[in-house]
């Protein structure tokens, strides 16, 4: 079980600079997304990122509310972050090959428009989240 456990983690970490790489291609600037979401301080947002990175790898089963949280800082990161952050990259990509289904199944959520995910319980969208829909991230002050 543990070697399977380091084995999803380097296959992670080895996909690390695709995914970011096309996150890159994919990031709008046409829209001031950072404006969007729920509003969090930098530090408690990667205190967030930290905490969660610890437990994925530890392949913890979390919570709905955690899986919620968890979803917010990934589209957070995928959506109007900088993902050149390699802090920033190992949340996203571990929880994209760890965890991506397993918060889906949990909070019932169904493929969509834009091939997004929606969890219509939760009022929740796992990746390409609609403008104007601030509960699907979060809203990253970064001058704190």
């Amino acid at each position: 079980m543990k070697a399977y456990k380091y084995f999803l983690l380097l296959i992670a970490v080895l996909l690390l600079s695709t995914v970011a790489k096309a996150q890159d291609s994919t990031h709008v600037t046409k829209f001031n997304q950072t404006d969007i979401g729920i509003p969090i301080t930098k530090t408690e947002f990667d205190e967030k990122v930290s905490n969660y990175i610890k437990l994925m790898s530890d392949w913890t089963r979390f919570k709905t509310e955690d899986y919620i949280d968890m979803i917010r800082v990934y589209n957070t990161i995928g959506g109007s972050l900088p993902i050149k952050n390699d802090f920033y990259k190992m949340y996203y990509t571990v929880f994209l090959v760890m965890y991506y289904k397993l918060a889906a199944k949990e909070l019932d959520a169904k493929l969509s428009k834009g091939m997004a995910m929606f969890s219509r319980k939760y009022n929740l969208w796992l990746d390409d989240v609609p403008l104007g829909n601030d509960n699907s991230r979060f809203k990253v002050d970064t001058a704190k």
